[in-house]
Parts: C-alpha cells; structure tokens; sequence
C-alpha cells in the first residue's frame, strides 16, 4: 500500500521553499512538488503543497480555482492512490510583491485576507459536496491547519463544513498521523479490503471511529459477499481491544435451544444430554470484541436474549446461561470455574465487558421488512442507535472502480497458488465486462470469477475475455442491426403464366423468382455472418475464413443442425439462386470461396469452421 497523500494548501509553505522543507522533516511528511529535492526516511505521508495564488506582474492575487484544480487533479487520478486529506490555511497574503532582505525566498505581499480559506472550502463544497452528511459538507475531507487561535476561529471554521480546527503550533509528527487516522480516507494497510473507491474509504473510516471508542453496540449492514467480517476484522486490529483474540458467531437456522446455548452458554443439566456448564460465545468475548453474523438469523428466544445482552449497565453486559447454578457439590465447582466474567449468585448474571458488533445481509432496517419477518424493532434500535451507530458496507456495484483492483488482486493470488503464468496482462474487454456486471455475490462473486480465471489461463501470459466463467459471462456477439421479417418476394415485372401456359413460360417465372429469393438469401447471410463473427476461434480456422463461421450462420439461417459440408452446399445453392457473383473481398465471397474448396475436397478431412 502507498502512503497517503495530502495537499496543503497554505501560501506559506506554497512559496517558500525553505519553510516547507522545514515542515516536512518535522512532520515525517515526503514532499512531492518539483525541486524539492528532500528524502524523509520512514516518511509517513506524501505531500503537495500550493499557495492557491496567482501572480500578475507586481501583484499576488488570491485565487480559489489554483487549489481546485490542484485538487481536482489528484481527487480525479486515483490509479495509484486516492487523495486523502486537504490541509487549509485560513489567512492568505495578497497585493503588491516586497522582497525582503532578511528573506529574500518570501517576496510576501503586506497585506492578509483573513477569510480567503474558507472561501477555498465554500468552493470544494460546492465542487464535491456530500450527499449523504447533506448540504454544507465536502466529500473531500478538509481540516483547517491555521496559524490563528482555535477560539477566535475554530467556530467559524466547523460551521463552513471543515472536519476537525489544527493550529500550526500543535502539529507535530504523531498528531498528523492521529488526524489522518481519523479523518483521512486511507486504505486497509494489509490489503485484506482493497480499494480506493470512496465509498470504501468512507467506510473504513467510520470503522476505524467504532474501533477508537471500542464500546457499546456496532450494527453493520451489508449485502451477501460484500465482506463484513472482514470489516470486523479490520475493527478489531484497530482497536484497543486487539490484544486480545476477537470471538465470531455465525447464527445458523437449527434447533432454538443449542444455538442459544452456544451464544450464551448454559449451566450443567439446562438441557437433556447437556455436556456439563457451557461457556458462551458471548461471555468468552470479555474484554475483547463480539462479531455476531447474521443476526437475521435468530429465533424469537436468542433475539430476546440478544436484546438484553445489547443493554449497558455501568459500561458492562449481563449474560444469562441457560438453566440454573447447581445449588452445590462438584457440579457447582464445576460451574463456578467456567465462568470468565463477574458472577452475581443473587441474580446468576455474569457480567462482561464486550464491545459487540452485529452483522447481516438481511435489510433489518427497513420497517416493513421487521414487520415481515417479525425482527425485533426494540433489538434494531439497541443494536444501531441507542449504544453506538450502523453503517452498510457498499456493495460492489456501488464501488464498482474496485473492481479492476480486487480482480488483478485475486487473480495473481491463484495464479501464483497453482503454479501458473504470472505476471499476466489482462485483456481489457475482460475488464470491461467485468466492470459492467452487477455482481449479486459482490467481492465473493468476484474471488470465485477471478479463481476461474486464473485456471483458464493458467499456462497463458494473458487473461482474455473467454475466459470468464460463461455462466455469468455468455459469448457475446457482435451487435448487428435488427433484421425485420422478409416479406414475400416481390413479383414486380414477373408474368405469372395462366394455368394454360407453356412449359417455356413456367420455367422463365421461376428463374425470376429464384433470383430474387437468392439474393434475399444473400443478405440474410451477410447479416448471419457478422453475427457470428468469432474472433477467438480464427486460429481454428483457414487463412479463407478467418473469423467467420459459416456453418453457425447457416445453422442460425436454416434453424437446424448442419455439418460443415452440408453448410457450404446451401451456400454454394444461394448463390447458384442469386445468378451472381458477390464483392471481392466481402464476407460472402470469401464463404463462397472456401464452401466451393470444401466441396472440391470432397471427404478430405480440413479446418473446421465450427
């Protein structure tokens, strides 16, 4: 993973050259703009910085669209990385150019306009807003770095839609991490949720806010396959919390009274064949994470015990076993070593110190749906609101410029796992396709596609199109203009013969007739050719045919099974019927040519066109 990238834009370190060498050593922070010839070992962030400024004659003149565009740039071009932080000054100097001798670099200008930052952020606002804080926020993050007091302007800073108010003094090398911690969009640093989508690293994000505070309730949302565990997973390594293993629970439709044992565990004898006193999932959790799957899942009993265990009480949760403390002898001893958190013998509640983290596909937080399947609204609230928030990890199709990412990601994880061809170049139709699909399965549906692929073209230094799974991907064909219903031959300037006619009048009509239905045929099969033109296959075939499939256009034409053979004597016939020759190197002339070589050939065996 690259590291992150922020722009400073601040008319300080933007001009003077000296000042910003000097921040960036004290920072950790590798600069990036040209002439700066500075290597910062262990940096933690690249950085551009611009004065946003423009300099007319004598004068420097403040202007907003210098950093729009320098935003933009990089905002726009995220191959490599996405932008994650914009730090913004709030006072800029403007007005006549004085050099001074003290510091000749500076060539400052007298006279500051104290606002000129937050007429910047008015713009990215108005440039990139975000839709889903609504009116006044910027999707790009912005966090004002100022030299002037946070009580005299931190205020005014929040209420024009910047993140967070840093004064210069404070920044050091472990704040700018801490701030790009939190307000960044940076991605996963083990790759386990690639991408640089911003839907992603807007959730990231606010995963990496739930795991600062570790408390209380955490409900995710998502739909099959998009990676939520692996979110809470992400959560955990985050956390304060890590040290200590996170415990998952998947809930599985089976009998109501062992899932409710498994989840909160039961005393010795709460149920026949009990196998002594079970310690839960949810009280192994103590002082570390809870990761719940599926909680749709869940029996009428479990959501009511999932209910109470969502309760704080004094920052903790109680869990109730199953059955009841044995009143005493070796079952009670027993009993009393199993228990991992604090026992009340009074209530027979063990109480634990859990940050829970829920998760499903199901879309429990629509009404409608809870009224359905008869969810627990109270368990929805308690989960997502009343201790701690929700949020919905997007689905693929909703960070679909992941995907060209996840899918060379996976596929050189299989490749390289079953010995194959790697690196490999990656045939852009592949991408293409793959772009445009809606991935019902999201990064599941992808890993498996990938896996696929990397199996067709194992032995390969490429990965084409037609290696996709074609259950999900069929052959396309080429797109040809709709062909409307012939109507019947017209018989324009043919004489019908009366039913008396002679033998030299018949024969005349139908030569006419014949003709005309031939060069009908022709077009059909012109249009039958470019249908089933098969790029893939002209290896297969001769230099005559190249990518054209005869004997499919005909197939497709006669709505039969036909043998190449069989093939190239209707061919042969449409143009016997048409009375003519077709263009020098059209499509019908070179099917022409190669059905009279095949009849030629009689049974000798040649290249099939398949």
């Amino acid at each position: 993973m690259s590291r992150p990238l922020i722009i400073f834009v601040d008319d300080l370190y933007g001009n003077s050259r000296s000042d910003r060498m000097r921040l960036c050593q004290r920072l950790g922070i590798q600069p990036l703009n040209s002439g700066d010839e500075l290597t910062v070992e262990d940096a933690i962030a690249d950085a551009w910085f611009t004065s946003s400024q423009r300099r007319v004659q004598d004068r420097v003149e403040n202007d907003s669209a210098v950093a729009l565009s320098m935003i933009e740039s990089f905002w726009r071009d995220f191959a490599s990385r996405r932008l994650a932080l914009v730090l913004l000054d709030l006072e800029f100097d403007q007005g006549p150019v004085q050099a001074g001798p003290l510091h000749p670099d500076r060539n400052w200008p007298p006279r500051a306009d104290f606002a000129f930052g937050l007429t910047i952020l008015q713009a990215m606002i108005d440039a990139w807003p975000d839709p889903a804080r609504g009116p006044g926020h910027c999707r790009v993050p912005v966090v004002v770095l100022s030299a002037q007091l946070r009580a005299d302007r931190s205020g005014q800073a929040a209420r024009a839609g910047a993140l967070a108010y840093v004064e210069k003094d404070e920044l050091t090398r472990d704040r700018l991490a801490a701030v790009l911690e939190e307000y960044g969009l940076i991605e996963d640093e083990t790759g386990a949720l690639a991408g640089r989508s911003v839907a992603l690293l807007e959730t990231l994000r606010a995963a990496r806010s739930a795991a600062r505070n570790a408390h209380g309730n955490l409900l995710v949302l998502g739909g099959r396959g998009t990676g939520k565990t692996s979110l809470a997973n992400y959560i955990h390594r985050h956390s304060s919390r890590a040290e200590r293993p996170m415990q998952t629970f998947s809930v599985q439709p089976g009998s109501e009274q062992l899932l409710v044992a498994q989840l909160f565990g039961a005393w010795p004898g709460a149920y026949t064949d009990s196998p002594g006193p079970q310690v839960g999932a949810a009280e192994r959790a103590h002082q570390a994470i809870l990761f719940l799957d599926e909680i749709a899942n869940l029996p009428p009993r479990g959501q009511a015990d999932l209910l109470e265990y969502g309760r704080l009480r004094d920052g903790r949760r109680a869990v109730k076993r199953l059955g009841n403390f044995p009143p005493s002898g070796p079952a009670a001893n027993d009993a009393r070593r199993s228990i991992v958190g604090e026992f009340d013998p009074q209530t027979q509640l063990i109480f634990v110190d859990v940050f829970l983290i829920a998760a499903t596909n199901q879309p429990i937080d629509d009404l409608d749906y809870r009224h359905r399947t008869n969810f627990l609204p109270d368990l929805f609230d308690r989960l997502g609101r009343e201790y701690g928030i929700h949020l919905k990890f997007p689905s693929l199709a909703e960070r679909a410029e992941d995907i060209p990412l996840l899918f060379g990601q996976f596929l050189e994880e299989e490749t390289r796992r079953i010995g194959g061809v790697w690196p490999k170049k990656i045939d852009p139709a592949l991408v293409e396709r793959l772009v445009h699909y809606d991935w019902p399965g999201n990064v599941a549906d992808l890993r498996g596609t990938a896996i696929e692929v990397a199996r067709n073209s194992r032995t390969w230094d490429e990965a084409l199109d037609r290696y996709l799974p074609r259950n999900l991907f069929p052959v396309e064909q080429p797109s040809v203009p709709r062909l409307e219903p012939l109507p019947v031959p017209e018989t324009d300037g043919v004489v019908l013969p009366r039913p008396r006619s002679q033998r030299a009048e018949l024969d005349g009509a139908l030569h006419q007739l014949n003709t005309q239905y031939g060069r009908q045929a022709e077009e059909l099969l012109e249009a039958a050719l470019e249908l089933t033109r098969d790029p893939f296959g002209a290896a297969r075939k001769s230099e005559i045919l190249g990518d054209l499939s005869p004997t499919k256009a005909m197939k497709i034409l006669l709505r039969q099974n036909l043998t190449t053979m069989q093939a190239a004597d209707f061919i042969k016939r449409i143009f016997e019927l048409s009375g003519r020759e077709p263009a020098s190197g059209s499509c019908s002339e070179r099917v022409l040519r190669y059905a009279r070589a095949r009849r030629a050939a009689g049974t000798k065996k040649g290249g099939s066109d398949r």
